[in-house]
């Protein structure tokens, strides 16, 4: 029983410490993600990783309720998709194909990034393909979210 407690303090460290490498003072303040992710628990923690930026994050479990999300907002609402690639039914490249092809400026210049297990080979190139800018592969790593963050949110 005191081991698992003590995993779990540590864990909870670990998250806290991951946390605060994330929070650059709120750097992202004003600015809305959308977070698509149709495990709830994943969303749960990717929330909190996209929050502790300062950026308001939105969330939505499928593809096809990214697209209606995206397309229901006003042009440039969203700043940033987080998108899982795997998901049932209409998944992440279907949903990418749909907001790229979004009759909206907004749609062809959001950054699109997908959330997957291997962020590398076929599903790569498929996903650049679909019109995703880049891979990030999950469970997040902060140090990466903050780059990804960087490159295509400007101020």
């Amino acid at each position: 029983m005191q081991i698992e407690k003590e995993k779990d303090m540590m864990q909870k460290e670990t998250l806290t410490h991951d946390l605060a490498a994330v929070n650059k003072a709120g750097l992202y303040a004003g600015k809305r993600l959308l977070l698509v992710e149709h495990n709830g628990l994943n969303r749960e923690i990717e929330a909190v990783l996209l929050r502790y930026t300062g950026a308001a994050v939105d969330t939505v479990s499928g593809g096809l309720e990214a697209v209606k999300a995206f397309s229901g907002a006003a042009p440039d609402t969203y700043h940033m998709i987080f998108m899982e690639l795997q998901m049932p039914g209409f998944g992440g490249l279907e949903a990418a194909v749909s907001i790229r092809s979004l009759e909206r400026p907004d749609a062809r210049q959001i950054p699109i990034i997908a959330l997957t297990g291997s962020a590398g080979g076929e599903a790569a190139r498929a996903a650049v393909e679909a019109g995703v800018n880049e891979c990030l592969q999950t469970p997040l790593n902060t140090a990466c979210l903050n780059e990804v963050l960087a490159r295509y949110i400007h101020f």
